[in-house]
């Protein structure tokens, strides 16, 4: 496990999930899942978003219907640039000064 696409970002908790829309769950299932993944594994340290009352039911059922559009990984690309045209490397620091 670690960060998606091996990205150089911090964490190392969750799965990769650029797939997740692949994996045969159905809505119900990813909708408990999220709600109350203990109940599936009672080992995982994924919060019980829904009955801790963090996420309700419908915001949820939105992340739900964004995990099943999840069916492969982005594109890489080492480059983005910002609105004002500078090019950044995925791995830069940014810091924002008003």
């Amino acid at each position: 496990m670690g960060p998606a696409g091996g990205a150089d970002l911090p964490g190392n908790v969750g799965p990769d999930l650029p797939k997740i829309g692949n994996a045969g769950r159905d809505d119900e299932w990813l909708f408990n899942y999220v709600n109350h993944a203990r109940v599936y594994n009672p080992d995982t340290v994924m919060p019980p978003w829904g009955t801790h009352g963090i996420f309700t039911d419908a915001e949820i059922g939105d992340i739900v219907a964004f995990l099943k559009t999840l069916t492969r990984p982005a594109p890489s690309s080492p480059h983005w640039t910002t609105r004002a045209g500078a090019r950044l490397r995925s791995n830069s620091a940014i810091i924002w000064m008003r």
